[in-house]
Parts: C-alpha cells; sequence; structure tokens
C-alpha cells in the first residue's frame, strides 16, 4: 500500500554561536492510512508577564 503521507530527506540544523547542530539530517517518513486515528496536544497554560 503506498504511503499517505511521504516525506523524503527531511533536514533541519541550528545555529548556536558558531557551531550548527543538524538534529535531522536525511530522515525519511511514511504516514499509512489508519482506520482510525487520533492526536492529541497537551494544552499547556502560558502565564504572560
Amino acid at each position: 500500500m503506498p504511503a499517505l503521507i511521504a516525506i523524503r530527506g527531511l533536514r533541519k540544523a541550528y545555529v548556536m554561536g558558531d557551531e550548527t547542530v543538524h538534529a535531522l539530517a536525511g530522515v525519511d517518513l511514511d504516514f499509512q492510512k489508519a482506520s482510525s486515528s487520533r492526536s492529541s496536544v497537551p494544552r499547556v497554560p502560558v502565564s504572560r508577564p
């Protein structure tokens, strides 16, 4: 079965001072269709001054 979503060669780098941190280097992801799925993100209260 082909992937519903396919991501190829994902890269992310952060510059920290004089150095570059490669958090992701060429990551491949495949997401298949599921019969049921649910995503939840916890709600975190944000206090602002």
